[in-house]
């Protein structure tokens, strides 16, 4: 698994790879980033459910940002272990965001990462 940064990056890697949304991130003062994931090698067994993890994938994603973190619990539990394992690092760094966050005041919800 590569990671890339920016959508101006992923697009061509697309039509060959199986490319997922990460985070957002945004460094100093440049514009804001999608991280993506580069996934080469997915194993063969997890092939026939492939369109269906990449949607979850997608939807975990999308609803991190909104922040609905209960989908997000239940769709990690279902995604750890996929992919070979090769984003459980990732699904980690996220669950343990959640848990930090899920108790707090998200009226001013920011899901980008600055640095």
């Amino acid at each position: 698994m590569h990671i890339i940064l920016g959508n101006e990056a992923a697009e061509p890697l697309k039509s060959k790879y199986t490319v997922l949304p990460l985070d957002d991130m945004k460094v100093g003062d440049a514009p804001v980033l999608t991280a993506y994931c580069v996934v080469e090698d997915i194993p063969v067994v997890e092939l026939d459910q492939l369109e269906r993890t990449v949607n979850l994938h997608n939807k975990l994603v999308e609803n991190y940002k909104k922040p609905d973190f209960g989908f997000c619990e239940q769709a990690l539990d279902h995604l750890k272990g996929k992919w070979g394992n090769q984003l459980d690092s990732f699904y980690d760094i996220l669950s343990d965001r959640i848990g930090k966050y899920k108790d707090t005041d998200l009226s001013n919800w920011d899901p980008v990462v600055y640095k």
